[in-house]
């Protein structure tokens, strides 16, 4: 009888097997990181409301309202002065109360900031997230928003200085930290990695800003916003290469590591190279069509997706809010197929309060944020979506705090939640409202 005896050498099959062992783990990990999770079942995820607003005291100091305010609180002596030296958007119509409100909370958020640089130029400010310690830090996105916010309500002086603080706080290579203590200039409040988005929107909102500004006044800020507009120009340039390749891998407005290039990111730089351009920037416009061909052969041609997709083995990944930064008012033309996806992505992100999650991969807490329920409705609104832009402004509306301030986030039993009033959010409603027919030029929608 033959005894099969245990084979001694060390041939190919052991190291064959480790491989093989190695590679599905390696497969596996990489799936996991990079592959979008789906949302699972819904589970109403409660958030406390920390605040239900901010007032701002004759002498100038802020003060968080408690989250059961009762009454909104009325605008001080300052506060009135500062709102009639400007204009309200959607003065006269059933919205004007969530604008003076949206208007007064973000004047509340825009924190005078005084150093060297300074003496020269607008008094700058900082325009912080929200009065609660976690976003009490100066967000490059957020402010750009407000900054045009202010300037198409008439304030046109401190849209400048938002836009001169981050002047001060860009880096030297024309990028921008996630976000920045307001005080200590240029200083950041931890090592989160910086975003290139930023880029995209500071470029947008110097272009927005100096289209509001009189032409006896364009000359003079464009003048003094020339170091921002060049060194982000140069950067929108060089991190695409003059328009032929996407930018690398970044966070974006989620602020998260990212292992996959998202729309968030690469759309954004559309918009950089598209502002530059009109801002004067040698070599963008070429650059710009050049890019623009390639974020539609790269993410168009799956539908936007917040993820660069595999197409043939993962396919594309859940939409999520970056579809609208695809789109006027943030880009010259919508990019084709980018109003249908646009559509087409809020059925993913809805959420049983009746706003929108962030991404249509986004944990089902049955949250909905109103950051990006209020891009939709800027977005339909300045497109001339008059119907749809109603439809998400009546509902923000509704789910503002007692003290009438708009919250970041709201529960599924549409209770408001986290803090109010959200700078972004905020701005979002004012641009919207500024784009909308005034009460004499509505006929209904």
């Amino acid at each position: 009888m033959m005894v099969l005896r245990p084979r001694r050498d060390f041939g190919a099959g052991p190291w064959v097997a480790s491989a093989w062992v190695i590679g599905v783990a390696l497969a596996t990990v990489i799936l996991t990181f990079l592959t979008p999770a789906p949302p699972g079942p819904v589970t109403d995820t409660f958030i406390p409301l920390y605040s239900s607003g901010i007032t701002v005291r004759d002498d100038g100091e802020r003060e968080s309202l408690p989250p059961r305010a009762s009454a909104q609180p009325s605008p001080s002596a300052a506060g009135r002065e500062w709102l009639a030296q400007g204009s309200v958007p959607a003065a006269g119509t059933p919205n004007e109360e969530m604008s003076v409100r949206a208007l007064l909370d973000i004047d509340a958020l825009a924190l005078p900031v005084r150093y060297g640089k300074a003496d020269v130029g607008p008094q700058r400010y900082a325009l912080i997230a929200a009065w609660q310690d976690n976003w009490h830090y100066v967000w490059p996105r957020d402010a750009s928003f407000a900054a045009v916010a202010l300037a198409r309500s008439g304030h046109l002086d401190q849209a400048w200085g938002i836009l001169s603080y981050l002047q001060d706080v860009q880096s030297g290579d024309g990028t921008f930290q996630a976000r920045y203590l307001p005080a200590d200039i240029g200083s950041t409040p931890d090592d989160r990695a910086a975003q290139t988005d930023g880029i995209g929107w500071v470029l947008w909102a110097a272009r927005q800003v100096l289209a509001e500004a009189p032409a006896a006044r364009r000359g003079e800020i464009r003048s003094g916003l020339d170091l921002l507009i060049s060194r982000a120009s140069a950067a929108a340039l060089r991190l695409t290469d003059d328009g032929r390749r996407l930018p690398p891998i970044s966070p974006d407005y989620w602020e998260v590591r990212e292992y996959r290039l998202t729309l968030g990111t690469a759309g954004p730089l559309l918009i950089a190279l598209q502002s530059a351009a009109h801002l004067g920037s040698v070599g963008a416009a070429t650059a710009a069509v050049r890019y623009r061909d390639l974020l539609v052969a790269t993410f168009g041609s799956q539908g936007y997706p917040r993820q660069r997709g595999w197409v043939g083995s993962l396919g594309a990944s859940a939409p999520d809010t970056a579809v609208n930064f695809v789109r006027r008012p943030f880009v010259d033309e919508d990019l084709p197929g980018a109003a249908a996806a646009w559509q087409a992505s809020q059925a993913a992100m809805v959420r049983p309060g009746g706003g929108l999650a962030p991404g249509g991969s986004w944990r089902n807490d049955g949250i909905s944020w109103t950051p990006t329920t209020s891009i939709y409705a800027l977005v339909a609104a300045c497109s001339g979506d008059t119907a749809q832009a109603r439809t998400w402004l009546a509902w923000l509306e509704a789910h503002r705090t007692e003290a009438g301030s708009l919250p970041e986030k709201v529960l599924s039993d549409g209770t408001p939640a986290s803090v109010a009033p959200l700078a972004w959010t905020s701005a979002n409603v004012l641009i919207a409202l500024s784009c909308l027919p005034g009460p004499d030029e509505d006929i209904g929608g």
